[in-house]
């Protein structure tokens, strides 16, 4: 074994057996003959282009014999005619959305949760508004009283001034209230009340003092339809499979007499001595039945497109009644005989409501929430308007029509324009009602 005597100097490397021959690669280049220098040049100038215009096929689509045609047809700009913008006459603001509009004469008296007011037809002011304990959408008045239903009970306000009257409490805490209704009779004005399990109360309208009770079938449904010529007033109840319809005596509440009715009954009308109202089945044909309304004999009936819903109903206009059923017919018939006069359908139905009839127009409000107007002699369109929010009430007279709305941040409560009874619009893009003195605007009928 060799032993190294100084450790520390390093072991130089191994020699390689075969000496290394330097390459001369630029010699080589430059020995490369000037002709093949100038086709390598030339083919890497013309690559460029070729990948640059690959390049572009690629991401543009281009046909390499031609640009490409579209096969889609090219079709010029439609030009929609712009709206016509009507300004309602009057607009009040509300706290709280309204839940219920009645029009009577000049006054039109809106329900809100906890309030109601009192607001003039012709210029929208507010003549009252006080408060009512969870007031509830059943609302009537009379010559000098307003009667509210309420969750617990009801409440009779002064006409003038909307002084609290009384207030009755439902004595079951597990019923409420429903419709009301005031009608004069010999012994003075009575306040009738009804309650969802169907008890039905008869108080003096002055004071509230009770004056005789009474239960019926059913839960009352629709609202009540009293006659101050004979102190009668119609009460109709929900059964399920049927509707109930009672006559009582306001003064005394004895029960002049009672039937049965199919589903689909609509709100009656009081025309002279006759009670009027559309009723039938679910998807049939409706049948509006003129009864006496002292002895509930039928003096004549006739055939309409259907039976109507609860909340709408009929109108009587000078010598014929106009009916509006369940799929948005409105029909005019005859007072004496029940013949047809005319009939007009509707784009889509009411649900609620009568026909409003006011200088030569009807005016109907349909659930789409386009308002319909159609000529009072022929039943022919005369224009649609639409106003944005959802309808809690459409109700109105000679003194004008007003439409009571939630879901909007201003002017919950509007008349509006008197032009909507004169101005015809046909089947184009109708006018829009806007509220006076602020920037919305709404689209036409079916706009989102």
């Amino acid at each position: 074994m060799t032993q190294r005597s100084d450790p520390d100097r390093p072991i130089p490397a191994r020699p390689d057996a075969r000496p290394r021959r330097r390459v001369p690669t630029r010699r080589l280049a430059l020995r490369m003959p000037r002709v093949a220098r100038v086709l390598l040049a030339l083919g890497a100038v013309a690559l460029v282009p070729a990948v640059t215009l690959a390049s572009c096929r690629l991401l543009g689509g281009l046909d390499p014999t031609g640009p490409r045609r579209s096969h889609a047809a090219v079709h010029p700009a439609v030009t929609h005619p712009r709206p016509h913008l009507l300004r309602v006459r009057w607009g009040v603001d509300r706290l709280a959305d309204p839940t219920a509009l009645l029009v009577d004469g000049p006054d039109a008296f809106v329900t809100e949760p906890y309030a109601v007011s009192s607001i003039g037809v012709a210029d929208g002011a507010t003549r009252w508004r006080v408060d009512v304990k969870d007031a509830e959408p059943w609302i009537a008045a009379s010559a000098g009283t307003v009667l509210v239903g309420a969750v617990d009970g009801f409440e009779a306000l002064d006409r003038t001034t909307g002084a609290s009257r009384w207030r009755v409490t439902i004595e079951d805490p597990y019923d409420r209230g429903r419709t009301v209704g005031l009608v004069a009779t010999a012994s003075g004005p009575v306040a009738v009340l009804t309650t969802q399990k169907g008890g039905v109360v008869g108080v003096d309208a002055a004071t509230g003092a009770t004056r005789w009770s009474a239960t019926v079938n059913g839960s009352p449904r629709g609202r009540l339809v009293t006659d101050d010529a004979t102190g009668l007033v119609a009460l109709q109840t929900d059964l399920g499979e049927r509707v109930e319809l009672h006559v009582l005596d306001a003064a005394t509440g004895v029960e002049r007499w009672s039937t049965a009715l199919g589903v689909m009954t609509g709100l009656a009308v009081v025309d002279g001595p006759r009670l009027v109202l559309d009723t039938g089945a679910v998807n049939s044909h409706g049948t509006v039945v003129a009864f006496d309304l002292a002895s509930g004999v039928r003096r004549w009936t006739a055939r309409v497109a259907s039976g109507s819903e609860p909340g709408e109903g009929g109108v009587v206009d000078g010598d014929r009644i106009v009916m509006v059923d369940g799929l948005g017919t409105v029909t005019a018939l005859d007072r004496t005989t029940g013949r047809r006069l005319w009939s007009h359908d509707l784009p889509m139905p009411v649900f609620h409501g009568r026909p409003i009839v006011t200088a030569r127009a009807i005016v109907l409000r349909t659930i789409s929430g386009e308002i319909q107007v159609l000529d009072r002699r022929t039943g022919r369109h005369r224009g649609r308007f639409r106003l944005n929010g959802i309808g809690a009430g459409f109700d109105g007279g000679p003194a004008g029509v007003v439409f009571a709305r939630s879901q909007v941040t201003h002017h919950q409560v509007v008349g509006l324009p008197p032009a909507m009874l004169t101005m015809r619009t046909g089947t184009g893009t109708p006018p829009v009602a806007v509220p006076a003195g602020t920037t919305e605007r709404v689209g036409p009928p079916g706009a989102g």
